[in-house]
């Protein structure tokens, strides 16, 4: 067993609001890839209004992608089993020169060098490694755990902090004795392997291996054992700031290397002082919170709360760096093996443990080489790719392609892999039929995730071969660890599963297949830029537009229409897909400040995204005006990727895989369109269309088949782009959305995007657009509150500026979405 478990979805938001999804996990804690990027800086402007659909102007984005290092990423503790949940709605629309954060600490994988501490705490020092694992079979969940073996991994997992003095006493075995040591005997020990293997691997694995990087990573120096630093309030901005607590979270910081040697020493709270320290005597400090926030728990927080996800990671950091690094062909068995491309491999391997530094030496490329690397000259590179497979859980293949899951979790540990959750019948509550073995798969998930602890997760497991359906009242852990994922990353919460819904399909892969993972922050309101407003007109119009999207769900509210991307266009409860929110940051810098993103950043972001709708329109305007089969499709895929591929990697950030998807895409749309029905202005199909059979007839067609299936676009979200085909600006909206996760800052707009699910930022879009549309209509219009509502409304949903939205009024007030919008809004 290694990293991550095994593993379809159900709506209850139901609203459609324009070409908008309706409304993601934990790979246990988010990461932040704060590194800076190459910036592109093409002048180009920012995107000030929702855009969406066919119509909505697209801006531009970033040019490069960029390799770096971000610092530490999370890692998850016992403790912390019921983290996250999601949203439903729906919304429109090689190298290795890697840069060091400069306020992250230098650690690299398992064989880190720490951040210089000259004024050490003694409670914070790694304890000297005295006891080598040298197990001669499995130990842990499943494992041949023969006593002395155990014993082994009991004496070292102590000695490292991770088993305490009380349960080391109480599950401590006889190395003598004989037989095999049982699970239900070494609870604790389960625990500690899984916390263990959390901070080196980003994942809990419950089983130490002979010969594998579970037993080396053991044995190896790693920053373990820091102590445990307890607050008793909030430390930071606006924080209680007891002064034992303040000077806890200081010295953890300035051990992290987070909190230099000189703020430390000008910011460090006596250690007779009482009482609160006044927050204007810890500026550096804060500063230091919020980038380890940022670095290492994925949030934009500038506070350690009591017993949360901060205090948490202060007390067991991760083990290694998240570093974005590029590759332009596949590397190891059957791969290309460039010379650029297995450096960067070869480097990536050696930061995180897999890859000796003399067996990177001694397979290093000859610099002076252009030629492809043969195999047989990379034993040990391909030796250490099938152990970082194992360990990550995914199939040891020996190679790692561009964009694909080995490189993902290479880049980053800690990134939920995708999952395997396919249940045959309903889990949960509320009606679930809860038969064991899909029980089971859903407890695997929710534990490799981070929302089940190891410990809950062993004390409910059930036994899949069962065939008694399970009880669901039985199971209450593992009930309320569903509930926290549905609620933070799914943004609705029914207790249940039920295949092919959406909690089932977000399960799976909480990422989107992006560099980024769900927004712990997405139910803590506290965690958003601020929001500023006493106009009472503008809080109306704010209401009335919440209450048709996300309303006041908690979470992320991803969008919920499916699309080529396979990633949601939109999220929070005013639905903004990922370019507006780009666009919404620079036109407000103090919210790009707070997440820390600079307008070189954002400018960069803006390019990405021109470039991925340039690529988007190039390759639909390359797909046969009624669709095509999928031979023929193939062929124009591999020509595009042939042709353009490294500068669509590198202008959009995208992978090749993009390419095949936007392929799929132009042919769905194009089958779709080519099918004559009457439609209205607003590209809707007219009343007398029966759509049913309509979309039954489009299942019925084999090539539309295959390339809807080919990405993942289920009948519900065909069903709505055949009723209004300008919705399918869904798809293109998402691939832009798709890109900014990539960018190596892309977390922190995930995190603008849904912190305290998304309201601050998507009131400021909507004040934005309503300041912009009163000084546009006149004062002499005629019901001009209303008219400046709706004009406002239909700018949020489907982009378009003022002005032209003014200009044709009639169509703005008689479009489906501004007819909705309107309905809510003379009901206030």
């Amino acid at each position: 067993m290694t990293k991550v478990s095994q593993e379809k979805e159900r709506n209850t938001n139901g609203s459609e609001n324009e070409g908008k999804e309706s409304g993601m996990s934990m790979a246990p804690p988010a990461f932040n890839l704060t590194t800076d990027p190459v910036q592109a800086k093409m002048g180009n402007q920012p995107v000030q209004r929702q855009e969406a659909g066919e119509e909505g102007e697209e801006k531009s984005w970033w040019e490069t992608i960029t390799d770096g290092l971000s610092g530490f990423v999370s890692s998850v503790e016992e403790t912390v089993s019921s983290w996250f949940g999601w949203g439903e709605g729906e919304n429109q629309e090689g190298g290795q020169n890697q840069e060091q954060n400069p306020q992250a600490p230098t650690n690299q994988g398992p064989n880190p060098t720490p951040a210089p501490s000259p004024t050490p705490d003694p409670s914070t020092q790694t304890p000297a490694t005295t006891t080598t694992v040298d197990v001669t079979g499995t130990v842990g969940d499943g494992g041949t755990n023969a006593p002395a073996d155990v014993r082994a991994v009991q004496d070292r997992l102590h000695e490292l902090g991770y088993l305490s003095d009380a349960a080391y006493t109480a599950e401590q075995v006889d190395a003598s004795a004989s037989g095999r040591i049982a699970e239900t005997a070494m609870v604790q020990t389960l625990v500690a392997i899984g916390n263990f293997t959390q901070a080196a691997f980003g994942g809990p694995v419950l089983l130490i291996e002979p010969g594998q990087a579970s037993e080396s990573f053991l044995n190896g120096n790693l920053d373990h054992g820091l102590g445990n630093v307890t607050v008793g309030g909030n430390v930071g901005r606006g924080g209680a700031n007891n002064a034992a607590d303040v000077r806890a979270v200081q010295a953890r910081l300035h051990t992290l290397g987070y909190l230099s040697d000189s703020d430390y020493q000008a910011e460090q709270v006596a250690a007779d002082a009482q009482g609160q320290i006044a927050e204007a005597n810890l500026a550096q400090t804060i500063a230091a919170i919020n980038a380890f926030n940022v670095a290492v728990v994925g949030s934009s927080l500038y506070i350690i709360r009591p017993d949360g996800l901060e205090q948490t990671m202060l007390n067991n950091p991760p083990q290694f760096s998240v570093s974005i690094f590029s590759l332009t062909d596949s590397v190891g068995t059957g791969g290309a093996n460039q010379p650029a491309d297995v450096t960067a491999i070869q480097t990536r391997l050696n930061a995180l443990g897999f890859l000796s530094d003399a067996n990177r030496q001694a397979e290093a490329p000859d610099p002076t080489n252009q030629n492809p690397i043969p195999a047989g000259s990379l034993t040990e590179t391909i030796a250490a790719i099938n152990q970082f497979q194992h360990s990550m859980n995914l199939a040891q293949s020996g190679l790692v392609g561009v964009g694909d899951e080995s490189h993902r979790q290479m880049m980053n540990p800690s990134l939920p892999e995708k999952g395997n959750v396919d249940i045959q019948r309903s889990v949960g509550r509320g009606g679930g039929v809860n038969q064991p073995a899909d029980v089971r798969i859903v407890q695997d998930r929710l534990h490799a995730i981070g929302f089940l602890s190891t410990g809950d997760y062993l004390s409910e497991r059930v036994d899949p071969a069962g065939t008694t359906n399970i009880t669901w009242t039985n199971v209450p852990r593992t009930s309320a660890a569903l509930d926290s994922f549905q609620e933070i990353v799914i943004g609705a919460t029914d207790g249940r599963i039920d295949p092919g819904g959406k909690t089932e399909r977000i399960l799976n892969d909480p990422t989107y297949e992006t560099l980024t993972t769900f927004n712990r922050n997405a139910t803590n309101p506290d965690a958003a830029a601020g929001f500023s407003n006493n106009n009472a007109a503008l809080t109306r119009i704010i209401t009335a537009i919440e209450a048709g999207e996300g309303g006041h769900s908690p979470g992320e509210i991803p969008a919920n229409l499916t699309n080529g991307a396979g990633v949601a266009a939109s999220f929070g409860s005013a639905q903004m897909i990922g370019r507006t929110a780009v666009g919404t940051l620079q036109n407000n810098p103090d919210v790009a400040s707070h997440y820390g993103l600079s307008a070189a950043t954002l400018t960069d972001m803006v390019t990405r995204a021109a470039n991925t709708n340039t690529h988007y329109d190039a390759i639909y305007n390359n797909v046969p005006a009624a669709g095509t089969d999928l031979a023929t499709l193939n062929a124009r895929i591999q020509a595009y990727t042939t042709a353009n591929g490294q500068r669509f990697m590198t202008e959009t950030g995208l992978y090749p895989d993009d390419i095949r998807r936007m392929y799929h895409t132009g042919n769905m749309r194009r089958i779709i369109t080519a099918v004559n029905v009457p439609r209205g202005n607003d590209s809707s199909v007219t009343s007398a269309v029966n759509v049913n059979q309509e979309v039954t007839n489009l299942y019925a067609n084999a090539n539309f088949v295959a390339s809807v299936n080919a990405i993942g676009v289920n009948r519900s979200s065909v069903t709505t782009y055949f009723r209004k085909t300008r919705t399918m600006g869904e798809n293109r909206a998402a691939f832009q959305t798709k890109a900014i996760f990539n960018h190596p800052e892309g977390q922190k707009v995930r995190n603008a995007m849904s912190d305290g699910n998304g309201q601050s930022i998507g009131r400021t879009l909507i004040r934005d657009n309503f300041n912009e549309t009163q000084g546009v209509v006149p004062q002499n219009q005629n019901n001009r509150d209303r008219v400046v509502a709706a004009v406002t409304a239909l700018m949020h949903n489907s982009g378009g500026s003022a002005q032209s939205r003014y200009n044709n009024l009639n169509a703005t007030l008689t479009d489906s979405y501004t007819v909705g919008f309107l309905a809510r809004w003379d009901a206030l």
